[in-house]
């Protein structure tokens, strides 16, 4: 049983993977302290009243200092949902759907004072699938995160983890911001269809323009095998994907083939179905998107 969690506070709510952690922490009797900062000087003396042997971080955009993980005799680790020394850095589970990887991991990996570089503890693979989308893997990765802490969490206490340097090599994931979810529709099919998905709940979205500039998040989408009829340029609106359960829209992209919109919100005003934008008028077969 943990002696102490640590979670952000309301003041983090927007952030992306928050939790709210009260309810479960009520619920088995342990103590919860909420803080934007975890190195901030309240940290600081709840460890001082509650001592703790070993700190887990999972979720933190922080680099815990030295003067917080002095406080801990054996040390700290972090969990990281990539397979170092792969995508270090921020936004790993977008970036792992926009690279179109087949397998991912998580890795339980020692603190130190650089970003996701510390000994490899232990390693959880995370198998994907192309209908993988951001809230999908999260959930994979949520699986992955308990099994691991589950396995290397008594090695870690009784000082019987395995421990090795991290390869040589590896990458750093740059951080993402809303706007970079913009869709250019000169890229190929299969690289956008990865794009919606990587960019969906809980993340802001893909999204494109109408012609008047409204703004059009595009929250899901599929793959088909067909091609763009010829002399549509990558961004037209091709026509209707029509179906009994839901319908979409089909857009040409830059290899010639098509993106269906499956699910969209236009300025904020909620998700529909795309086939809407078709049925009311809202945008009609030729026009363009993302002009």
């Amino acid at each position: 049983m943990p002696a102490l969690v640590l979670g952000y506070n309301s003041v983090l709510r927007d952030r992306a993977g928050y939790a709210a952690l009260s309810e479960i922490t009520a619920a088995w009797g342990v103590p919860l302290l909420e803080t934007a900062d975890i190195n901030g000087s309240e940290v600081e003396a709840a460890l001082a009243a509650e001592p703790c042997d070993l700190l887990v971080v999972a979720g933190w955009s922080q680099i815990v200092r030295p003067h917080i993980l002095r406080r801990f005799p054996l040390g700290g680790v972090g969990v990281h949902p990539t397979r170092l020394p792969q995508g270090r850095g921020r936004a790993p589970i977008p970036w792992t759907l926009i690279k179109g990887l087949r397998e991912s991991a998580v890795t339980l990996f020692s603190l130190d004072q650089t970003v996701d570089s510390g000994d490899i503890i232990d390693v959880e693979p995370v198998a994907l699938s192309l209908r993988d989308d951001a809230a999908s893997l999260y959930a994979k990765v949520a699986d992955a995160h308990a099994a691991l802490l589950v396995r290397s969490v008594p090695r870690l206490l009784t000082g019987t983890a395995d421990r090795r340097r991290q390869d040589e090599g590896g990458d750093v994931w740059p951080r993402r911001c809303p706007d970079d979810g913009r869709i250019d529709w000169s890229k190929p099919a299969g690289e956008l269809y990865d794009w919606v998905r990587a960019l969906s709940s809980p993340y802001p979205g893909a999204f494109t323009t109408l012609p008047d500039q409204r703004r059009l998040t595009v929250w899901r989408a599929d793959l088909p095998s067909w091609a763009a009829p010829e002399g549509h340029a990558a961004g037209v609106v091709v026509g209707a994907d029509l179906s009994t359960r839901e319908g979409g829209v089909a857009v040409a992209c830059g290899d010639g083939r098509t993106l269906v919109l499956r699910e969209v919100e236009l300025d904020g005003a909620g998700r529909h179905d795309a086939l809407r934008l078709l049925e009311d008028g809202t945008i009609v077969a030729g026009d363009g998107l993302g002009c």
